[in-house]
């Protein structure tokens, strides 16, 4: 692998390099290659990047404003890393040192090299010239470089066109020289470069629009040198030439960025770079033609130092919701919102230091470790980084490759456990091993599509793309069952066809006809030839939904793509106020009640006021139903209160949850290990649970019982990571037993059986097979029949079972129509099942064997509104069906049951009537809180009718009902805080003092020795008039 370059007859050559034709461009090259790798790539903490040892951001805190759109929106998300190059040292961008924009993105053309500037501040190096119609390959990033133009002395097309891959750009681009395109992935949007106005010819090309295969546009505009600062000073000082200034989205929305001199500017000063002063202070929104402004809007807003480091931002709504400390123009701590500081140190004060410390305000702190290493065995440079946090935790990172190409090899994590990544010559994951010894080996094509994973058992997929495009055609899953994909001419997904040969249609409006939507299908066409219909708006976003049965659901949005109003297919709306900020704060239901939303500065949920009617407020109301929330500095739930009671929860400096503090004071405890997996839970009732793991993160063994004996479930798990195995040890009632699960090569569950151990002795002890379920599935996993088998004991469970083992056998079979619904179900000596659907597999009747069974009439929301009983008889189509009728509100809730058809009851025992009354005729009652207060039952002939009404407490829990035929009693439940039941005063066994449940918990809930599990000091499980089982979860009473 020399580096030379090879040359074909159709390749151009400039200066023994070739420019067109090859796609590998030099013999052993790696085409461009990254300055580092990316910034965001592994992190640790809050975060910072162990490989790179750089302080970075990146993610939604960061994320200042998306506003939705059908094409090409913008997102203005800021990036931030402190990894500065020793080769290019660190640029001084539009919000600063250290930050980076989507929107920064440039390309310099150099005599012996092409150099593309990303938007995490990495220098992605081409070692050759980019001359007109050349393209450059950057196989490690995946990024294609087209230039047009050609190197005819008349010019002309581009050489790169004749690729099927580019045919969808444009003319006027390809023979332009002064265009170069950006591509990477499946290359439909392309990333459009040209030269500035007011710059020099030799300066960076910038960023000047972005282009999808149809035609749409996101288009950049920069200063010339003339344009004035806006908004800031009335001297007005003009805006440096090929600084940013507005940019529009696909549907013609325009920002406006807002410029400002902060200082008067610094020259290049070794590796920090030349700095002009000028910050972008804002974005404005000024133009909308989705939803029309009568003044711009402010987007976010930028606060600087005088030494013009970034320290504030502001959202639309005017709140910070952002805070920066600097050191030497690096990161030193931030904050989102007043959530907790998060601060850094640098080993020294140079450019491009790497971070060996990082603290967070009441949280974890890290220290970094750079440790340096031998050569790899085939002499690539190796690295490693140790990071050792607050809780004694070791984890250490090893990397081998150089710059834009060291990769992650090894990662030993706190626990000693070993994961090891290997990777081709670009860069490229190609397998991963896990500390079992078991590896994922991926494999790819020329072009790094990846076209097959290996699993560690040999099962294997397969993927195959369409050369031209890339765009896969065809994956096979690891049963080889085939998935198809077709698309049409603009590259749309058409068509999808399962293993079964059975298919899914999409079908999109004209491009011409609908040029923002046109990628957005209108109309779905199901396996069973249903149709469902959908609407886009411009701004991308799902109008309306109608389902195969003709049933409409719209949706609507504000301005900032938030949804504010939902009609449902019976007209009922729901409707969503939000806040500036875009947070839900009152919620209108259906039936006009409206339930509220309050938050602290910090952006938490903190009081939820439950629905009320139209006009009225919780604050009116004796009792508070409002739920109340309280958070941490990092923003968990620390505690919840409704109706008086309180539930806390206490974490670590992990953020790992220590404790649970219910109603009643009693405590949970949690304990994790160093890879917060749970290791223990201490319950309530003293319940204690353990779990241990394998290195691979697979429960190995499960022990539940008390702190004086406990039992253990193990599990084995196979190569593919699947459970075979569960253990379960024998308890009073039951021997041990064993089940076991099979499956097929997709990973679905094919049988499950159990088996039971004989024998006192483990080591002697020999297990019987006694029941097992096996399924059968179709070529897409769907089940078509099972089989239960239960065997007689005492015969030999070594795999060699006859068919006169078996005792007893019960057989089901279905059938399944294109979308999987059942059609048919053969029931062993009970006959066929026939299902009515309709639409998506909606039931609409019951049939056995040929005759109506049940049929339901359905709303349009598909809730069941009618059903009609069928007497089993031959003559059951001449006889009126029983038919039970249900309405429901607005809310969905049940508010009426009531059953007509019913034969004569005279003369029947007088016990039935008032069971046949219950069934006439019921109404629900429900008050504005949405609880069951009432009750009506219709009386059978010669019967009153019956009201039964229910009382709650402040926290929502059943505590009263009264019955209108004994007026005279209301029954009564006490219960704790907690929402345990107790027994009713004054009932049978129970006393003032000892045989007081409540009391004796009270007396004796810190005592080491009391255990709710067994409760043995006490004479008896019952109290008062409930009998309970042995681990005090289930209690059973006759008493009402």
């Amino acid at each position: 692998m020399s580096g030379k370059p090879a040359a074909r007859i159709t390749d151009s050559v400039v200066k023994g390099k070739i420019v067109t034709g090859s796609r590998t461009v030099l013999i052993g090259s790696q085409g461009g290659l990254a300055c580092s790798v990316c910034p965001d790539g592994i992190t640790v903490g809050s975060p910072v990047n162990p490989q790179l040892g750089a302080k970075v951001l990146r993610g939604a805190e960061d994320l200042d404003f998306a506003l939705p759109s059908a094409a090409l929106p913008v997102a203005w998300q800021r990036q931030y890393s402190s990894y500065v190059n020793p080769k290019h040292g660190a640029a001084c961008g539009l919000l600063g040192h250290g930050w980076h924009l989507l929107q920064e993105l440039s390309i310099r053309l150099q005599e012996e090299s092409t150099l593309l500037l990303d938007a995490s501040g990495r220098v992605i190096t081409f070692d050759q010239p980019l001359v007109p119609g050349g393209q450059l390959h950057s196989a490690s990033e995946d990024i294609w470089l087209l230039r047009g133009g050609s190197t005819e002395p008349d010019g002309g097309t581009a050489p790169w066109a004749a690729n099927p891959r580019w045919s969808h750009v444009e003319q006027a681009l390809v023979r332009n020289p002064q265009a170069i395109l950006a591509v990477s992935g499946d290359g439909d949007t392309l990333w459009g470069f040209g030269p500035a106005p007011g710059e020099p010819v030799d300066g960076p090309w910038r960023l000047m629009a972005q282009i999808d295969c149809f035609g749409r546009r996101q288009l950049y505009h920069y200063s010339d040198g003339t344009t004035p600062e806006a908004g800031h000073s009335a001297s007005k000082d003009l805006i440096p030439a090929g600084r940013l200034v507005s940019l529009s989205d696909g549907t013609g929305r325009r920002y406006r960025l807002l410029h400002q001199r902060i200082h008067g500017g610094r020259d290049a000063l070794g590796l920090w770079g030349a700095d002009d002063g000028w910050r972008v202070t804002g974005v404005d929104l000024t133009q909308d033609p989705l939803n029309p402004l009568s003044a711009p809007i402010a987007l976010v807003r930028y606060g600087y130092s005088s030494a013009g480091d970034l320290i504030t931002v502001h959202d639309r709504a005017g709140q910070l919701v952002r805070e920066f400390e600097w050191d030497h123009h690096r990161i030193s701590a931030h904050r989102h919102a007043s959530g907790p500081w998060h601060r850094y140190r640098y080993e020294s004060a140079q450019p491009g230091a790497r971070v060996i410390e990082h603290s967070n305000q009441e949280g974890l702190s890290y220290r970094f470790d750079y440790l340096a290493q031998p050569p790899g065995p085939d002499g690539q440079p190796r690295a490693a980084t140790r990071v050792s946090d607050s809780l004694d935790r070791i984890e250490t990172y090893y990397f081998e490759g150089a710059a834009g190409l060291s990769r992650l090899i090894a990662h030993h994590k706190a626990d000693g456990s070993r994961w090891l990544q290997s990777y081709d010559s670009f860069g490229r994951l190609a397998s991963r091993t896990d500390p079992l010894g078991r590896s994922v080996h991926l494999r790819r094509d020329g072009q790094g599509r990846l076209i097959g994973v290996q699993l560690p058992d040999g099962r294997s997929t397969q993927q195959e793309h369409d050369e031209a495009t890339g765009r896969l055609l065809q994956s096979t899953d690891t049963a080889g069952a085939s998935t198809g994909y077709q698309y049409d001419a603009w590259g749309r997904l058409t068509q999808i066809t399962q293993a079964d040969g059975s298919t899914e249609s999409y079908h999109y409006p004209d491009p011409q006809e609908a040029p923002l939507t046109c990628d957005s299908p209108r109309r779905i066409e199901d396996a069973q030839g249903g149709s469902k219909q959908l609407a886009w708006s411009d701004a991308g976003q799902l109008l309306s939904y109608t389902d195969c049965s003709g049933h409409s659901t719209h949706y609507h949005y504000d301005r900032w793509g938030a949804l504010i109003e939902v009609d449902n297919a019976l007209g009922q709306r729901q409707r969503h106020q939000r806040d500036g900020q875009g947070r839900i704060v009152a919620s209108e239901l259906p039936n006009g009640q409206i339930e509220r939303y309050h938050y602290d500065s910090a952006g938490h949920l903190t009081r939820i006021d439950p629905a009320q009617p139209a006009g009225t407020s919780s604050e009116t109301q004796a009792a508070d139903p409002s739920i109340h929330l309280r958070y941490d500095l990092w923003g968990r739930l620390v505690q919840r209160t409704h109706g008086g009671l309180t539930l806390a929860f206490e974490y670590d400096n992990a953020g790992r949850l220590l404790r649970l503090v219910n109603e009643n004071g009693a405590q949970s405890r949690f304990a994790w290990d160093a890879l917060d997996r749970l290791v223990q839970e201490e319950g309530f009732d003293q319940r204690l649970q353990r779990y241990r793991w394998d290195a691979a993160g697979q429960l190995m063994e499960a022990t539940d019982g008390n702190a004086a004996q406990q039992s253990s479930s193990h599990y084995r798990w196979d190569e593919g990571g699947r459970l075979a195995e569960r253990q379960l040890p024998a308890t009073p009632h039951a021997p041990a037993q064993t089940h076991r699960y099979e499956w097929d090569a997709a990973g679905r569950l094919t049988a499950a059986s159990v088996w039971q151990h004989t024998g006192e002795n483990t080591a002697e002890n020999t297990i019987q097979l006694q029941s097992r379920i096996a399924l059968e599935r179709d070529a897409l996993g769907r089940i078509t029949a099972e089989v239960q088998q239960l065997y007689r004991p005492g015969k030999d469970g070594g795999g060699n079972g006859g068919a006169e083992q078996i005792e007893y056998e019960h057989r089901i079979a279905h059938t399944l129509d294109p979308l999987g619904a059942r059609q048919h179900s053969q029931l062993q000596g009970l006959g066929e099942i026939a299902w009515l659907t309709y639409g998506s597999g909606h039931v609409h009747g019951l049939q056995l064997n040929g005759a109506s069974l049940i049929d339901f009439e359905r709303d349009n929301l598909h809730r069941e509104v009618r059903r009609s009983l069928h007497p089993p008889t031959a003559a059951a189509d001449a006889q009126n069906p029983l038919q039970v009728q249900r309405q429901w509100d607005s809310l969905g809730r049940l508010t009426a049951l009531g059953t007509t058809g019913l034969q004569s009851t005279e003369g029947r025992d007088h016990l039935v009537q008032p069971l046949i009354g219950q069934i006439l005729g019921r109404r629900y009652h429900y008050d504005s809180l949405g609880q069951l207060v009432a009750i009506e039952q219709a009386g059978a002939p010669g019967q009153a009718a019956q009201l039964l009404r229910y009382g709650y407490d402040s926290a929502g829990r059943l505590r009263a009902a009264t019955d209108s035929q004994d007026p005279q009693i209301t029954t009564r439940w006490q219960i704790d805080p907690a929402g345990n039941r107790l027994p009713a005063p004054g009932a049978t066994g129970q006393t003032d003092s000892q045989d007081n449940w409540a009391a004796q918990v009270h007396a004796h809930w810190r005592h080491t020795d009391f255990n709710l599990m067994g409760l043995g000091h006490l004479a008896g499980q019952r109290q008062g008039p409930v009998q309970r089982w042995e681990d005090n979860r289930i209690g059973f009473t006759e008493d009402r």
